[in-house]
């Protein structure tokens, strides 16, 4: 009981309530109820209350109720209910409640609530989990669907959905034929599912999307010189096992360059516009529309 400080190491047999400051690397082979500040790692091989701090590396053997924050790697082999905040990579392979916040990658096993962020997420399980980053991926009870769609400006969209029923990531790329060249666009968005009964399920959207006339050439093309969002409402209907038809209507907002060498045919890509604001350099749209999809997920 009390304060363990030392410009190297610092190491405990047994369980302790109170702080060990090490300039290198703390040791427990107990149940710690307190704080572990290493300016390299902490090690704890059985329970922690309370907070690991290191400036590299903080491992937990007996489960983590609090806060494990390391400068690149932060691991914990069983129950987590708390924070973890690592520059690189997040590892809970127990049980999970809180939040994982890591510069690159979250790793979690069973997760009953909680939020993941980082550019890479997995968790082996979910129930009331909440993923942001890139890549979401959860194994069992996850949201995954690959759809293959046509929209009202007549792109065939190809979407890659990730994450979980109550917030997932989605990636999308389509094209549009034109005899010289295609319009092309890709996106990144945010989705939930709202409802859910028997074989149907309702889905809202949020996309942001780059629009552009040509891949791999330059053509005097300015960087997102053409971007749009778009905000879709879908009704599913699962058909079979792994197949599913999606159906809904959208609104899309697009702003486009009016110097830009394909303005005139970008402008003519939206059907029916609801109202369309011009000033010296861009021409702000909204328009609707809605997509027709075929989505298998496992």
């Amino acid at each position: 009981k009390g304060v363990q400080i030392a410009g190297l190491i610092n190491g405990v047999r047994d369980s302790l309530k109170g702080v060990q400051v090490a300039g290198f690397v703390n040791v427990m082979n107990g149940n710690i109820t307190g704080v572990q500040s290493g300016g390299l790692a902490n090690f704890n091989l059985k329970h922690t209350k309370g907070v690991q701090l290191g400036g590299l590396l903080n491992v937990g053997l007996g489960g983590v109720e609090g806060v494990q924050l390391g400068g690149l790697v932060n691991v914990n082999t069983k129950h987590t209910r708390g924070v973890q905040v690592a520059g690189l990579v997040n590892v809970a392979l127990g049980e999970m409640e809180g939040v994982q916040l890591a510069g690159i990658l979250n790793v979690a096993g069973k997760t009953k609530r909680g939020w993941q962020i980082g550019v890479f997420n997995y968790a082996d399980s979910a129930q009331y989990l909440k993923q942001i980053g890139l890549v979401n991926f959860v194994r069992r009870g996850g949201y995954k669907n690959i759809e293959l769609a046509t929209n009202e400006m007549l792109f065939t969209d190809l979407t890659i959905r990730s994450g979980t029923p109550y917030f997932y990531t989605l990636a999308r790329i389509g094209i549009r034929y034109y005899p010289n060249r295609p319009f092309w666009h890709y996106g990144y968005g945010l989705g939930c599912r709202i409802a859910a009964w028997r074989t149907w399920e309702s889905n809202t959207e949020l996309i942001a999307y780059h629009l552009l006339r040509s891949l791999g050439r330059a053509n005097n093309i300015r960087v997102f010189e053409n971007f749009g969002a778009r905000y879709q409402l879908f009704i599913t209907k699962h058909v079979g096992k792994h197949f599913s038809i999606a159906l809904g209507g959208a609104l899309d907002f697009t702003s486009l360059h009016k110097e830009g060498v394909d303005y005139e045919q970008a402008r003519t890509l939206s059907p029916t516009v609801i109202f369309d604001v011009q000033d010296a350099q861009r021409d702000w749209r909204l328009s609707g529309g809605g997509t027709l999809g075929l989505r298998f997920r496992w």
